[in-house]
């Protein structure tokens, strides 16, 4: 997931889970996981705007 977000911030759960042949719930709870440990936020909309990794 990281990787994606590094080659397109923009990317949304739902391209996530296409890219990774997961279900949008799995991504979900993944991100959910990510952003709890503030490794991952999203700056603006669910459609309009981008993902930011805080730590690698």
């Amino acid at each position: 997931m990281v990787d994606l977000v590094l080659q397109d911030p923009r990317i949304t759960q739902q391209e996530m889970a296409l890219n990774l042949g997961w279900t949008p719930a799995k991504v979900k709870y993944y991100i959910a996981k990510l952003r709890q440990r503030k490794l991952i936020t999203r700056n603006g909309s669910s459609q309009n705007g981008e993902w930011k990794i805080l730590k690698n």
